[in-house]
């Protein structure tokens, strides 16, 4: 993949999730920091990929791992290509059938479960608040990233 088609922007809220809530393709959005210091703050219409990002979130540093779990040896992608993508899609399509009052197969009911769990572990406020309580970024990021690819 060219360094212009590789993703820079990567959502810890996917877009596939966050376009469910949007009306005309707008997904509203408030900054709250902003209303809590008391600036007169109005919801203002958004896309999706304009919202709940960081840029190279997800990337593979050269540096990261350890002896026991070497991310290393993975492409810098890998987890947003690979991992998150496959998720995604198979979210979309359950999602589908949801909307559609279809019913859901065992495997249709525990790509959503992996996907809510997804949704938790990639936020990044709960992974901030889950490193200050164990202060080992290296074993944690190899946890996370671990989950992550474990459902791929």
């Amino acid at each position: 993949m060219s360094q212009r088609q590789q993703p820079k922007k990567h959502h810890f809220v996917p877009q596939c999730y966050l376009k469910n809530f949007t009306q005309e393709n707008q997904f509203y959005v408030l900054d709250v920091r902003k209303a809590q210091k008391g600036y007169k703050e109005l919801p203002m219409p958004k896309h999706t990929g304009q919202i709940c990002y960081f840029n190279n979130y997800y990337t593979i540093d050269e540096n990261i791992g350890s002896s026991q779990f070497r991310l290393d040896t993975f492409d810098a992608l890998y987890i947003e290509i690979e991992v998150l993508r496959r998720l995604e899609n198979r979210y979309g399509k359950v999602f589908d059938k949801l909307s559609n009052n279809t019913r859901l197969s065992l495997q249709d009911a525990i790509d959503v479960a992996d996907f809510i769990i997804q949704l938790k572990l990639r936020n990044p406020y709960w992974m901030r608040e889950t490193l200050e309580k164990k202060k080992d970024l290296t074993s944690l990021t190899a946890i996370h990233v671990f989950n992550i690819c474990r459902w791929s």
